[in-house]
């Protein structure tokens, strides 16, 4: 159940946090606005309700909130990472990389933080910077799934097919049942001049997710 009298802010963005976190966006924003009501707006605070409106898609929003968030509080790492996602999805990279690389001065080994370097790296089309980023990242969280499929799709691009392979072995040893990993099995078979093979590698990942590709 939400807390309904929370009495300092950590005990209110604890638990929104945690909400968060199990995709349970409405219960965390509640929570915030009580604390809203009770509490003063701090970095802190603006930088939860940011959060759930980044989940929604209120991405000018969330911008304003974490800008007034880190006026009052520049030190506050958090705010710069959201407001770099934030920046990344509304298509600033040059600006969320400068939020982010004030984050990475404190927090250099954050596997998400590292992603997101990589994926704006990757739209500026400097992939060979994208794929030492995800490398980076797999060396922190060796069996994050998002950033091997980002890692394996950036080496069939290059035709770096031996490379993506050992990944693609690697992710299916993880979760067998995962489709993006096998239908980039078929696209190595298909890179290899394996035709039957191919083809039957992509009927297998059509079957585990009719969507895939």
């Amino acid at each position: 159940a939400i807390e309904k009298n929370p009495t300092n802010l950590d005990s209110s963005l604890g638990p929104a946090d945690f909400y968060f976190d199990h995709n349970r966006n409405p219960e965390a924003m509640a929570l915030l606005e009580i604390a809203k009501n009770k509490l003063p707006l701090t970095a802190k605070l603006l930088t939860g309700f940011a959060r759930g409106r980044i989940e929604r898609g209120e991405l000018a929003e969330a911008k304003s909130d974490l800008e007034e968030a880190i006026a009052k509080d520049p030190a506050y790492t958090h705010a710069h990472y959201y407001l770099g996602v934030a920046l990344y999805a509304l298509g600033s990279f040059d600006e969320a990389l400068q939020h982010l690389d004030t984050v990475a001065a404190e927090n250099p080994i954050s596997p998400g933080l590292v992603l997101h370097q990589g994926l704006i790296f990757e739209k500026k089309g400097e992939m060979d910077k994208a794929l030492g980023y995800y490398m980076k990242a797999l060396e922190q969280k060796s069996d994050d799934e998002g950033v091997m499929l980002r890692a394996i799709a950036l080496y069939l691009a290059n035709d770096k097919i031996d490379d993506a392979q050992i990944l693609i072995d690697k992710l299916l040893k993880i979760n067998p049942a995962s489709a993006e990993a096998v239908y980039d099995m078929g696209r190595v078979e298909y890179g290899r001049k394996q035709f039957p093979e191919a083809l039957h590698t992509f009927d297998k990942a059509i079957k585990l997710s009719p969507g895939v590709g």
